[in-house]
Parts: structure tokens; sequence; C-alpha cells
């Protein structure tokens, strides 16, 4: 009896090739993508900047990477309703279930002007002037000024995006 015969390639394989075409075949890479859309628009923009949709199992188990093991316990918080919101959205798809894992290394870049930068006013900084007390110092005096002036901005910054997420949420109700 004759050993089997084994096959040899002469050059490597890709293998973002290969997996393109396992993708295509069974259509896993098509499921995730709509999974994904639909999740950012459950979620929004900010928690979507922190998480990242990346396999569906056959099951129908979903397995969303988070950035940190803060947002992923968060998230686990509301697993039913993330369950029921996902499996109502993907109406073709079964959703069983939502697994959320620390995935920092899957989180894709964000470009550099993704995130706007927040600058504080001039009321801002003449406010901190006046809480900053006289300082021998002029530069670190300054500095301080600058760094409870960007303090107030974030602070200013924070309520508007919660005021608007409060809005999104009650246009979502009605």
């Amino acid at each position: 009896m004759s050993p089997p015969r084994r096959r040899w390639r002469r050059e490597p394989v890709d293998l973002a090739s290969q997996l393109g075409r396992y993708r295509r075949r069974s259509g896993a890479g098509d499921e995730v993508a709509q999974v994904q859309e639909v999740w950012k628009e459950l979620v929004g923009p900010q928690m979507a900047m922190q998480t990242v949709v990346v396999r569906r199992s056959k099951a129908g188990v979903v397995a969303i990477a988070c950035a940190s093991s803060s947002w992923a316990q968060e998230l686990d918080g509301r697993r039913d309703y993330w369950v029921g919101e996902l499996a109502r959205r993907c109406a073709p798809l079964v959703v069983s279930g939502v697994r959320f894992v620390v995935g920092d290394h899957a989180m894709p870049d964000r470009p550099p002007g993704e995130r706007p930068t927040v600058r504080p006013t001039a009321d801002e900084l003449a406010s901190a002037a006046a809480q900053t007390p006289q300082i021998a110092d002029e530069t670190l005096r300054e500095l301080l000024i600058r760094a409870q002036a960007g303090q107030m901005a974030l602070a200013r910054e924070r309520k508007r995006l919660q005021k608007a997420e409060k809005g999104r949420r009650a246009s979502r109700r009605d």
C-alpha cells in the first residue's frame, strides 16, 4: 500500500484571501457586518467607539469586543436588553445571546480628526483665573489656570453629549 499523497505549494498562501474566500462561502462576513451596523445604530456613536462586533456563532451568540473591562462589565449588566434589541433589529438573523469580551487589541484605530478638540471659552479662562490662588511662579500659575479651564471645557462637553443622548433616547421612544 502506498503512502498518502502530499500536496506541496510552491508559494505561501495569503491568509487574508483564504479568509475572504471562507467568509464569502459561508456568508459569515455579511452577517457580522449587518450586526455591526445595527449595533452602531443601537448604542450611538460614543459607545460604538468603545465596542466592535467581532463574530457571530452558528448558534447566534454575538461576541462584542470592548475597549476595557469596565466597558464590558457595564454592557454586560444590560445583556438581556441588548439581546432583545439585536434580535428584533436583525430580524432574519437569529441572535440568541450576546457575549462581551475585553478586546482592546481588536479596536480599530480612530482617525485623528474623529474626536473633536474641546477648547475652553474666554469665560471659562476668566473663571479659572479668579479661582486660582496667587502663586509666585507665573508659569506655574498659568499652567494651573489652563488646566482648570480645560476641565471646565470637558465638563461642558460631557453635559452637551449627555443632553444629546437623552434627546436621542426620547426620540427613539416616540
